[in-house]
């Protein structure tokens, strides 16, 4: 059960983080900056917004912890843990990996 469950949201925030990131650097790349710029403007813009969201996330199901449940509180770090790293790879890994591949699908 806590599988599934896991699995579900941390498909939900992970795809977010990284559509969110994406699109706006799309936009950016449509204006005309070079994928450096675009990627700083990015981070600069959207990064704020995804951090905040990752952060409040990560503080909304830390309230789990207090649970007298176990299985509760197992999955409350579980997550935490789990979203901690769907932000470091929304907010680190993707624009390196962007930056390395450049990727066709942003230029179209």
């Amino acid at each position: 059960m806590t599988t599934s469950l896991l699995t579900c949201i941390l498909v939900g925030v992970g795809i977010d983080y990284s559509v969110h990131f994406l699109w706006h650097l799309r936009e950016y790349l449509r204006e005309g900056y070079d994928l450096d710029s675009a990627i700083s403007n990015t981070m600069k813009v959207s990064g704020k917004g995804i951090l905040f969201n990752g952060v409040s996330v990560i503080v909304g199901f830390s309230v789990l912890m207090f649970s007298v449940f176990m299985p509760l509180k197992e999955f409350s770090i579980l997550i935490m843990a789990s979203i901690s790293f769907c932000l470091i790879g929304g907010m680190a890994i993707l624009p390196a990996i962007v930056s390395l591949v450049k990727p066709g699908f942003l230029y179209k």
